[in-house]
């Protein structure tokens, strides 16, 4: 009976394991990001105080699977997480997988000089980690976009995305490996 007992609450801690967190980064799975995220504005609008998000893309990942192969992505994929993870405050930040080779992090109660300090510490801390392939060394870099939302700019969680993805994009286009920021809901910048 015992070992039945045991047994049971293994395969329930595994499956609450799976449930929330990705297999592949051991970052949390993109349905607790959005069920997070909801939470946190709620918080927020009750509360009061300041919410960032981070949202960050591997820079030319595509490039890194065609030529060093998959698995090779993967272990890129397992880094990178290691690094974000390694990077942001335990507990209370939520570090997740967002999707593909996009990383996401909430982060409450912080303002956007600390968001910045946070995306640019996992952006240079990337670019300097010497990946190790087949053909030798090699490194990746990130592109990063930070919004803020607080509970007086009428931002709410979904534009709080859009707003990050929107400066992520800028990044992107203006020559990748760096961090941008978006203005707030009201058009003023955080």
């Amino acid at each position: 009976l015992l070992l039945s007992i045991v047994a049971i609450a293994l395969d329930t801690a595994r499956l609450f394991q799976q449930a929330l967190y990705d297999g592949l980064t051991g970052l949390f799975i993109r349905r607790y990001f959005d069920l997070r995220l909801a939470e946190e504005e709620r918080r927020l609008r009750r509360f009061g105080g300041r919410l960032a998000l981070l949202l960050m893309d591997i820079d030319h990942f595509k490039a890194v699977n065609d030529r060093y192969g998959h698995q090779q992505g993967d272990t890129v994929l397992r880094a990178v997480a290691d690094i974000v993870k390694a990077s942001v405050r335990d507990i209370l930040d939520a570090p997740c997988r967002y999707g593909g080779e996009e990383f996401v992090v909430i982060m409450p109660d912080t303002d956007l000089p600390g968001a910045l300090v946070v995306a640019e510490r996992v952006r240079q801390t990337v670019e300097a980690y010497v990946m190790s392939g087949p053909e030798g060394v090699f490194h990746v870099t990130l592109s990063g976009g930070v919004a803020v939302m607080d509970s007086r700019n009428g931002a709410t969680a979904a534009s709080l995305v859009e707003k990050a993805d929107q400066a992520l994009y800028e990044a992107k286009k203006n020559g990748r490996n760096q961090v941008r920021f978006a203005e707030t809901g009201n058009g003023t910048a955080p």
